[in-house]
């Protein structure tokens, strides 16, 4: 899955605390101590628990043997302020497989894929998942070139110049999406799963604002070294900080050295 100039193959995105999910209440305490070895993500609780146990269900699993959930080289802000670019060895270590779009999104019919029958939503979820033995990155890789205008706009999150080579469901999700103002990247933006824990030798880098750096360092231990090179700040302007969408971070999911 390497893209054009890199080095390593593209990383995976993972954003918490999710303001709609009963996760932890100190989210830089997590950060801290995933930094410092003594923490891990482990699966969490959806916020959305119907709609994402209906994808579970349809991809062979069980609320009692659920993976944690990344995106491939994209990190969502609706889904946390804090973002950890990770490494291939999370997925490897545990797969379960790849969906070319946000599984419970499609399964619950949200947003863009509301046009969608209950019935074609459940034939597109297993349709459009891959096992983890299958080669799902060369998919990528085809989906990349044939829809996207580089593998920058498919890292932040922009839509498809050409939503025709989506195919069929993920098309007609986007016409709708556009029509009704629900356009969200993760109609496109696909979806990894395993069964493994994030913990701190996974995070390649974590892309944070400015304000939540400055609590990171105030918690820090004095003792340790301050991971400051893995830490991407986002810097502000006058639409807001968009600290996922900053250069560096793209640069961090298409692999190398940071």
């Amino acid at each position: 899955m390497s893209a054009p100039g890199a080095a390593e193959v593209i990383r995976f995105g993972h954003a918490y605390p999710n303001p709609r999910s009963p996760e932890t209440s100190d989210p830089i305490g997590l950060l801290c101590g995933l930094l410092m070895r003594t923490a891990t993500i482990p699966p969490r609780q959806p916020s959305d628990g119907a709609s994402v146990s209906k994808a579970e269900r349809l991809l062979g699993l069980d609320d009692a043997h659920r993976p944690v959930y990344a995106y491939v080289g994209r990190l969502e802000p609706d889904l946390g302020s804090i973002g950890l670019i990770i490494s291939r060895d999370w997925f490897v270590a545990a797969p379960h497989g790849v969906t070319r779009c946000d599984t419970g999104g499609l399964a619950g019919r949200k947003g863009g894929f509301a046009c969608l029958s209950e019935t074609e939503a459940d034939e597109a979820l297993v349709t459009l998942s891959f096992s983890a033995a299958e080669p799902w990155e060369k998919q990528l890789d085809a989906e990349v070139d044939s829809a996207h205008a580089s593998w920058n706009s498919y890292l932040n999150g922009a839509t498809p110049q050409s939503v025709d080579r989506l195919g069929n469901v993920r098309h007609r999700s986007v016409a709708h999406a556009e029509n009704t103002g629900c356009l969200d990247p993760r109609l496109w933006i696909w979806e990894a799963r395993s069964f493994a824990h994030v913990d701190g030798d996974h995070i390649e880098a974590v892309a944070i604002t400015s304000e939540s750096l400055k609590h990171l360092r105030r918690r820090w231990p004095k003792t340790a070294a301050f991971p400051a090179r893995r830490l991407l700040a986002g810097s502000p302007d006058p639409t807001g900080i968009h600290h996922f969408a900053e250069a560096a971070v793209v640069r961090a999911f298409r692999g190398g050295t940071l």
